[in-house]
């Protein structure tokens, strides 16, 4: 992605062409440029995902829900998609974590 907001920028390329080489969404790499042609003086301008913002868990309570569910899977009390859910849900309302509303 810094690549391609790079050959946009500095050496002029269309969005269209870049688009096609590096085979990104139009509208993803204009919001990029965009936002590097705002911040040009910041040379700390973030291109990654923000996946921890909808995050439920923790890393710790997420890593000890997983094992406890490999655990069981290995002695073969296999539990349906709904139930893990149904278990995550639970582990994290036990857990005081922050829910999503319905």
């Amino acid at each position: 992605m810094v690549r391609a907001v790079n050959l946009v920028l500095e050496k002029g390329y269309s969005l269209r062409n870049t688009v096609d080489m590096y085979g990104l969404k139009h509208q993803i790499l204009a919001r990029y440029v965009k936002k590097n042609k705002e911040n040009q003086d910041d040379t700390d301008v973030s291109i990654e995902s923000n996946y921890s913002v909808r995050q439920v868990l923790s890393h710790k309570l997420e890593r000890m829900l997983a094992e406890y569910l490999k655990t069981y899977s290995k002695m073969a009390y296999s539990l349906s998609m709904q139930a893990v859910r149904k278990l995550a849900y639970d582990f994290a309302s036990c857990n005081a974590c922050s829910l999503p509303t319905l």
